[in-house]
């Protein structure tokens, strides 16, 4: 198990600078997820989708990039673990977000 700062929800919710660097990467990460949702995957095929999925992907990266870097302080290995794919996005962290960012 990794420690990252969503164990400490009241830290992270009080740090301006997570707040600021994170919030709009996974804003532009829950809209991209939408129109995932949205897309005439037969339209675009097995190729178009699996294209689409690797935008997502890269997104999710860059998303716990940006909160490793903004939470050094709490989390000193988180951005090795996430460089190293021994940490990656998963649903908890979404919704953990959700609630530390307060996200409508």
């Amino acid at each position: 198990m990794h420690s990252i700062a969503i164990k400490q929800p009241d830290v992270v919710k009080s740090n301006d600078k997570f707040t600021e660097a994170v919030k709009p990467v996974f804003i532009k990460l829950l809209e991209a997820e939408a129109a995932f949702r949205d897309l005439d995957k037969v339209a675009i095929g097995t190729p178009g989708v699996l294209a689409e999925l690797e935008k997502l992907e890269q997104m999710e990266k860059e998303l716990l990039i940006t909160w490793a870097k903004s939470t050094r302080d709490i989390n000193p290995t988180m951005l090795r673990d996430v460089e190293n794919n021994t940490l990656s996005y998963c649903p908890a962290i979404a919704r953990s977000l959700v609630e530390i960012l307060e996200i409508k």
